[in-house]
This record gives C-alpha cells, sequence and structure tokens, in this order.
C-alpha cells in the first residue's frame, strides 16, 4: 500500500470528505501543493486516463487494483486521482492527442522502454501506440468503466505498479476511493468531472433519504489509510519507498489530512445494507436512536445517527486513554420482542475483548435490565501520543445490525445426531460457521430428512431462501457442508459472480466441501477425481487451510480453473446436468465466505 502523492512538500487538504450542507456531500479529498507534487500508485493494478471536463490542461485517472483489496466488508473499487496535469500522459492540441513520449515519468518511461524493446524485437518498426492504449479517448460518457477493465470496450487499459510515479498533480488536485456495488458512480462522466459532491437539493423529498445512502459507495482516504496504522503504507522518500508504521504513519502520512485527521467513521447497517433506522424502526424518539461516549468512563448519552441528515457519524475527541487505543461506546436500540438480532462486526479486533467470531447473536445483545437498549459494546482502535491525551488514529467502523423475525437455518426436524453433527462442523470450522451465520440470519431454509431423495442431499431454491433435504443420518459430513454451500452460493449469486460468464457452482460447492474437511482435519472419500485433486493440492500447498490471500493467488486460481475443466469434462456423458457446466470464473462464492 503507498500513499496517493508526495509527503515531503507543503500538503495542504482544503476539502474534506463529508457533509457541506443537509443537501449536499462532499467525497473528493482535495488538496493545495506548494508545487506540481507527484502522484504515485497506491497499488498495482490497471488504469485509463481521461480528459478532465471542467480544465482542458488536466486529466483524471481511475486505477483498478490488480487483487481484492478489503478491511472487513470493505472492498476498494476504484482509487481516482483528479486534476493531474495531461502533460504528463499526453501531448498535441485538444482532439489530435497523442502519448508524451518525453514524460518523464516513470510510468511513461517504462511504457516507451517496453515499446521501444518490442519494436526492436519484431520488426518492422511500429509507431507509437495511440493515447487509447491508456484509456484515454471521447467513448459517451455513460460508457461504464468496468467495461472498459474487462475490455469490452475500444479503449485499453495499462498496468500501473505500486509505488511509481504516474505523473504530477497541478497546484490542486483531489483523490478518492470508490467501494465495490458504486453502480452509481461507474462510468466516464463520473471519472471526468472535477470533482464528487453528492447532492440531492433538487429531488422531491422523498427521494432524498435513499440518495443520501450513495454516500456509503465511497470511504475518506484519511480513515482508509488509517485502517492501515499496524500493516503500514509506504510513501516516497530519497527516490524510494519508505514503509511507516504507528505513529511515523500518523506524523508523517496521515497529518497530511489535517481537516479530517481525527475522525473515527461509525457506519451501521440494517438487514437491508441501508443505514441503521433507515426504516423509521427506532423513531421513538427520534433523537434517541443510539446512546453513545466517547472513553471508557464518559456517561453513555442519547444520540441520533447522522451528520446534518446524512446516514453516517463520526468521532474526534482526544481521551486519556493509558494503553495504545482509544475507545468508543455504544449501546442500540432493541425492537419487538418477536424478533431476534444479530450483529456482524466485520473486523472483530475492534470490538473491545477481541472477540475472534464476527457475530454477536442475541443472547450476547440483549440486557436483560432494559428492555429498551441493547448490552453496551466496547470498540477500540488506536491512539497516537499528542502532548497530554491521545488523539484518535482516522478509522472506519461498519458494523451490521440484523433484527429479523425468527428466521434462517431450522433444525428441529432432523434426527440429533445430525443436528450434533452439524453443529460440531460449525464449532471446528470458522469458514463453515460464517456460511452459516450468513444463512442463519437472512432468509428461511428448513432442513429436514427425506429417503425417497435419489442423492445424499438436495437444496431446492425458493422465494424466500430455500429447502434442504437430506436421505438419512447416516450421510458423511461431505454431503451435509455441500447442501449449505448450495444454499450460500444461492443467496450471492446475483451479487458475487460475474453475470455475463457460466459458472461451475457444484464443483466450486465440493472445493468448498474440501476446505472445511481440512479445518476440521478429515479426509475425503469417493469424489471425482478432479475434487480429490484439488484436495490433495490444497493440502500438500497450504497448512491447514489456504488463506483468502491464496484463494485470490494466480497459483490457485490456474489450478482451481483446471480442475473446474476436468470436472465438467467427465460429466459430459451424463445426466447431472449442473456438474457438466464449463468453468469460466474464479471461486468468487468461496471469496466471499472468507470475506463473511
Amino acid at each position: 500500500m503507498h500513499f496517493f502523492t508526495d509527503t515531503d512538500t507543503t500538503v495542504i487538504q482544503t476539502d474534506g470528505f463529508g457533509p457541506l450542507t443537509t443537501d449536499q456531500f462532499r467525497i473528493t479529498s482535495k488538496f493545495q501543493f506548494g508545487s506540481a507534487n507527484k502522484a504515485y500508485g497506491v497499488l498495482r493494478g490497471n488504469f485509463i486516463v481521461q480528459q478532465q471536463a471542467t480544465d482542458a490542461t488536466r486529466v483524471n485517472l481511475a486505477l483498478k487494483p490488480n487483487f481484492d483489496v478489503f478491511f472487513g466488508s470493505l472492498k476498494v473499487q476504484y482509487f481516482i486521482y483528479r486534476g493531474l496535469n495531461k502533460g504528463s500522459f499526453l501531448s498535441g492540441s485538444p482532439g489530435s492527442e497523442t502519448i508524451n513520449a518525453g514524460a518523464g515519468t516513470e510510468l511513461l518511461t517504462r511504457f516507451v522502454t517496453r515499446f521501444n524493446a518490442g519494436n526492436s524485437a519484431n520488426p518492422p518498426a511500429k509507431p507509437m501506440p495511440t493515447p487509447e492504449a491508456i484509456g484515454f479517448g471521447n467513448l459517451a460518457g455513460n460508457t461504464l468503466l468496468n467495461d472498459i477493465f474487462d475490455n469490452r470496450e475500444t479503449l485499453k487499459v495499462y498496468q500501473l505498479l505500486e509505488g511509481e510515479w504516474i505523473g504530477n498533480f497541478a497546484n490542486g488536485g483531489g483523490f478518492e476511493i470508490v467501494l465495490s456495488q458504486a453502480h452509481a458512480f461507474n462510468d466516464l462522466a463520473f471519472l471526468r468531472q472535477g470533482d464528487t459532491v453528492i447532492d440531492v437539493g433538487s429531488l422531491p423529498a422523498g427521494d432524498k433519504k435513499p440518495a443520501r445512502e450513495d454516500i456509503h459507495y465511497f470511504i475518506d482516504p484519511a480513515a482508509f489509510y488509517g485502517l492501515f496504522y499496524d500493516q503500514g503504507v509506504s510513501r516516497r522518500q530519497g527516490g524510494g519507498p519508505v514503509k511507516e508504521t504507528g505513529a511515523n504513519l500518523y506524523n508523517n502520512i496521515l497529518s497530511r489530512f489535517n481537516l479530517n485527521l481525527n475522525r473515527v467513521y461509525l457506519d451501521l447497517r440494517d438487514d437491508n445494507g441501508n443505514s441503521y433506522n433507515y426504516d423509521g424502526n427506532f423513531a421513538n424518539p427520534p433523537a434517541g436512536v443510539i446512546k453513545v461516549a466517547q472513553g471508557t468512563t464518559d456517561p453513555l448519552t442519547e444520540a441520533s445517527y447522522d451528520t446534518q441528515s446524512w446516514p453516517l457519524t463520526w468521532y474526534t475527541a482526544a481521551q486519556s486513554a493509558a494503553g495504545a487505543s482509544n475507545t468508543l461506546r455504544l449501546r442500540l436500540r432493541t425492537m419487538a420482542s418477536d424478533k431476534q438480532p444479530l450483529l456482524h462486526i466485520p473486523v472483530p479486533s475492534l470490538l473491545d475483548g477481541a472477540k475472534e467470531s464476527a457475530f454477536l447473536h442475541a443472547a450476547e445483545l440483549k440486557d436483560p435490565a432494559d428492555a429498551n437498549w441493547m448490552r453496551e459494546l466496547r470498540l477500540s482502535f488506536p491512539n497516537v501520543a499528542t502532548g497530554g491525551s491521545k488523539a484518535n488514529v482516522p478509522c472506519y467502523i461498519r458494523l451490521n445490525y440484523y433484527y429479523k423475525q425468527q428466521v434462517g437455518i431450522d433444525l428441529t426436524a432432523l434426527p440429533a445426531g445430525l443436528i450434533s453433527r452439524i453443529q460440531a462442523l460449525r464449532s471446528g470450522s470458522p469458514l463453515f460457521d460464517a456460511v452459516m451465520s450468513k444463512l442463519d440470519r437472512m432468509q428461511q431454509f428448513p432442513v429436514s430428512v427425506n429417503p425417497a431423495i435419489n442423492s445424499e442431499g438436495l437444496f431446492r431454491p425458493g422465494l424466500n431462501g430455500g429447502d434442504i433435504e437430506y436421505r438419512d443420518e447416516s450421510i458423511d459430513d461431505y454431503a451435509v457442508i455441500e447442501e449449505f454451500f448450495h444454499a450460500y452460493q444461492n443467496l450471492v449469486l446475483e451479487t458475487v459472480y460475474e453475470k455475463d460468464k457460466l459458472v461451475n457452482l457444484e464443483f466450486e460447492a465440493k472445493v468448498f466441501n474440501c476446505i472445511v474437511l481440512l479445518q476440521v482435519g478429515q479426509g475425503i472419500g469417493g469424489v471425482p477425481t478432479a475434487v480429490h485433486d484439488m484436495y490433495d493440492f490444497m493440502n500438500l500447498t497450504y497448512s491447514p487451510i489456504p488463506e483468502l490471500s491464496d484463494i485470490q493467488s494466480d497459483n490457485f486460481r490456474i489450478k482451481y480453473r483446471q480442475e473446474a475443466d476436468a470436472f465438467s469434462i467427465a460429466f459430459q456423458n451424463t445426466e447431472h446436468t449442473t456438474y457438466k457446466v464449463k468453468n469460466e470464473q474464479n471461486p468468487y462464492g468461496i471469496e466471499q465466505a472468507y470475506k463473511e
């Protein structure tokens, strides 16, 4: 992870992420530089450059990382650089631009060197590529960025290296971080604009609330970089990268966000991914939907969950903490007695007490002495000494508060022995438990025994989840796991898989089975050869199971696709329709299970 610009020059944040009015919310973090500051690649990835709509001398750049960048539930889609000097990339007049081979940046020097080497190795010499080779061109404003990065448009993407000098900001510039699923902020018109301000002022009153939810497609860069307080962020110094961690990161990098330096954001979501109290379930009284206090001793006070009507809040007060962490204490509202709460903490380490599980269930949340409020939560985040107190390191805390009627997995119709085995699998495999917890809080999944089915297990999707049947109590754990994962695949089908590519869900489910069995220390028996080969590969390569970074690695993905092809080919002459589907995707369902 690298900082996006120089830090040894004058860097003054002039506009920060946050509300301007009840109708306007600024997304772009804007900076004034003492000179033409250099811009650097945050991570290795592909980029495109587009003309800025508000200044003919400037361009904007979108960088899509080559690998998923996660911290809890936050997944980065793009890093957006606004206000780069056009001359860092292009020369010539508008409409007849050419790539500026003499720009001298590390990026274009590498581009030209690679091009010249190709010319030398493959005569006759070819002309310098057109600007389309770095994503510069005049396609329609509604052209989707995803289509460009997926090579479905005439514009091309080019690779950027982490820490590589991209070009120079003009005297001022801006930076944004776009999170995944940002469908409304995913086209060339968005990339070309001078900056981003979400404005709901012209909307009818009833449309303002849902439009305000769009701020959740972005994160304040100060908080994003603050999330790497322990892991470190690199900056350019003396011609090369220097990794800063802890207080050095705060003083040498984070301090450049002078307007938002000590914000700890609290992002509360409901069952549907909207903001806490979006549906007004806790609106009596409207001002008291949370109780909150900064520090360990101040009394909790009732507060609304918003900032100038925007569904996000943050806390900035320094504390007198003795240790390396500051504290935010929180209580959430209860609802009707026929509903059960579940709290998902995507980064469990933020919960004071170092809880390993990402979920707090009803027994841990409900306060027997208070029917209106949940138990107190204590959230901890890094601090840094500033004088006689401890300042917050910028941070982003996401909590998902699910509150539904008794739904989820219903095992009451199963024999006690089978229930016990399912519970043992959940206890032995955090990965399987994460999938089961997701099913448990989202929809209805009755589970039963049906001796009439032709297989050991069967999942039938339904409008409100689906049902699972097992042939008898003697089925092996492999079959038990698989049907629950099929239910999970169905749940995330529309959000994690690529919509225009085929996916063999059967093979993915069987690979998931292998991972869970490895995690609980079991072997596998009579399974298709391709599945056994994946089990052996993971057993020999990873210990005890692959991590998310392994699942997303080229090594794993290549092996997975090879065995998925072998799996589908092996069933081509059978009646197993779903088994013989050609697979064109990575194991995105498994990846999402890891992220749960």
